[in-house]
């Protein structure tokens, strides 16, 4: 993402992009799982905030931190000083290759772990791990490849993705037990797992 922070331009097209792309899921997040005893979010590499917002806005008693680089937040972080969430939400510059910030109820990693070969996901899911309280939670939301392709809709839509990801970053979409073993890796276990719309997968994910 370097020349991404070099080219003001580009970022923006990029960022919006992935507003448009977070949409799509964010209602569906809120449809399928439970904020109502959260109090403070990280949403790590969350981009422009599309889907912490949109959490925030439904459950007025939690405070979120927006987790990403300068290219990413920047222009959030102007936005939101006008913003009926400008108390609850705050914009925290940094690499999550670096640390995550600590002590949240509840973790967001929302199509980051695609991005990344395994040596760099299990980087950031341990920052994630050890910014963690015991009895936090993370929530990856990535899509997911079949252990057999069947031919699906669905399944096409990931081996694009997967294609687009290996050529464009070196990153991959990965199986159910793929996943898994980063996160247990990570010192992580799967507490439950969920389709999300018609081409995600929620993981919700605790303190092993």
């Amino acid at each position: 993402y370097t020349h991404i922070a070099a080219d003001p331009a580009a970022a923006s097209v990029f960022n919006r992009a992935m507003v448009e792309l977070t949409q799509l899921v964010a209602g569906e997040f809120l449809r399928h799982y439970d904020c109502s005893a959260l109090r403070r979010i990280v949403d790590v590499g969350g981009g422009h905030g599309a889907l912490l917002s949109t959490i925030l806005n439904a459950h007025p008693q939690i405070h979120g931190v927006l987790y990403d680089l300068p290219h990413a937040i920047d222009s959030t972080r102007t936005q939101l000083a006008n913003s009926a969430l400008r108390t609850r939400m705050e914009c925290i510059a940094g690499s999550f290759f670096d640390s995550v910030p600590a002590g949240a109820d509840l973790y967001l990693l929302k199509s980051v772990l695609h991005n990344w070969d395994d040596t760099q996901a299990a980087i950031i899911l341990g920052h994630c791990r050890r910014a963690m309280p015991a009895a936090a939670r993370l929530v990856v939301i990535e899509r997911m490849m079949p252990a057999h392709m069947q031919g699906t809709g669905r399944e096409r839509a990931a081996a694009r993705t997967d294609l687009n990801m290996m050529v464009g970053l070196g990153g991959r979409e990965r199986t159910d037990a793929e996943l898994a073993a980063l996160l247990h890796n990570a010192g992580l276990q799967i507490a439950q797992s969920r389709p999300l719309g018609p081409e995600y997968m929620l993981i919700e994910c605790v303190c092993a």
